[in-house]
């Protein structure tokens, strides 16, 4: 059974208590990794939910999404030495699911595996289809970027999107992430470190296609 989530949060900078909303996604199984367009990562967690659009019938999506909007981001792979290493500090705890998540530290030792700037397309999906059947380990918002750490079996992976400073004009005026939860909420976190918990049933303008 879900927590219950918050329904109006708006434009909150505490990210202690964003943590401890989102905490519930770690430990479910990511399905599938794809592409909203060439370079916007979608990852689909929990169970596999149908699509409610006539056209998308067949096809099913996660029962979270988390969507690197236009943001840049990196997914790295994890050296035997940084899995060794590798320590999820919880609040007045260190032990692994003693209570939500305020950072993750481990050694800076990795591999860059995909990113945001690939041209390349199809070796692009390929490289993310890793991250296929895996296990969301740790999923942590801090004040630079969101850090989702996944498993299969011995494997780590990291997969960081960095946040946008307050009026960066590159951004355009889009999110940095967004994560799509159950009980049709939706989380926006947006440049210069501010989000919001909001509905995902309620249409709006620039609706996007992965909702």
């Amino acid at each position: 059974m879900h927590k219950s989530f918050p329904e109006s949060v708006r434009n909150s900078t505490d990210l202690a208590e964003l943590n401890r909303f989102v905490h519930e996604v770690v430990g479910k199984s990511c399905w599938k990794a794809t592409f909203t367009y060439p370079d916007e990562l979608v990852l689909h967690i929990g169970e596999k939910i149908p699509y409610s659009h006539p056209r998308l019938a067949s096809q099913f999506k996660g029962e979270w999404l988390f969507g690197t909007c236009g943001s840049e981001w990196v997914l790295s792979t994890l050296t035997a030495a940084a899995e060794l290493r590798m320590a999820l500090k919880t609040i007045g705890t260190t032990a692994i699911g003693g209570g939500p998540l305020t950072r993750l530290e481990m050694e800076p030792v990795r591999e860059t595996l995909a990113s945001a700037d690939y041209e390349d397309s199809a070796e692009l999906k390929e490289k993310v289809a890793v991250l296929d059947e895996s296990v969301v380990e740790a999923f942590v918002v801090a004040q630079k970027a969101v850090t989702v750490a996944l498993r299969n079996d011995s494997q780590w992976w990291l997969l960081s999107v960095e946040h946008h400073a307050a009026n960066d004009p590159e951004t355009g005026g889009v999110a940095d992430w967004e994560l799509f939860m159950p009980q049709h909420l939706y989380i926006e976190f947006r440049p210069g470190g501010v989000w919001s918990c909001l509905r995902s049933d309620e249409p709006i303008e620039g609706e996007a296609e992965l909702r």
